[in-house]
């Protein structure tokens, strides 16, 4: 018995189920968001959603609830609580998921290869296409326009945190 279509490590399954889902969403309007970049957002935000999710959630679950609730006695806000204790405690686990969502993404070729159309082409499937018509120079050149991206995201990312953050 073969295991169910989604929860294989192969997402095509699943982005067939978000073409299907979002072809005509809803009966009585008549846009459909298939061919568009919206429909790859959607299917991106399902999938990579987890990776963001974790960190934040346990960098938050770390945050003691007694530093807000002596920021409050004190006479801070919310909003100053939040901002002078959450946030700075929150910033680095906020920073790895933004790594973990940013790095697949960047590179991801599975959902994007089913859901792209023509000028809605993601950075991956340029490079599979680049790579399928013979054309190995210019995919390798965009392929190493990706590593540089990565490195210089990894650098602001260190730049903004002085150096808390990063790889």
């Amino acid at each position: 018995m073969s295991p169910h279509p989604c929860r294989t490590r192969s997402p095509g399954p699943c982005s067939l189920g978000v073409i299907l889902a979002w072809l005509r969403p809803f009966p009585s309007v008549a846009f459909t968001l298939y061919n568009t970049l919206w429909i790859i957002l959607i299917a991106y935000v399902g999938r990579y959603m987890i990776f963001g999710v974790r960190p934040t959630a346990a960098s938050l679950a770390q945050v003691h609830t007694s530093l807000e609730e002596a920021a409050r006695v004190s006479g801070a806000g919310w909003l100053r609580t939040f901002r002078d204790i959450v946030l700075p405690l929150v910033l680095p686990g906020i920073f790895a998921a933004w790594f973990l969502v940013f790095i697949p993404t960047l590179r991801e070729l599975t959902v994007s290869i089913l859901l792209w159309s023509a000028g809605n082409e993601t950075i991956g499937v340029m490079v599979f296409n680049l790579q399928e018509s013979g054309q190995e120079g210019p995919g390798a050149a965009l392929a190493l326009v990706m590593i540089g991206l990565l490195v210089v995201a990894n650098y602001a990312a260190r730049w903004l945190s002085r150096g808390r953050v990063g790889y």
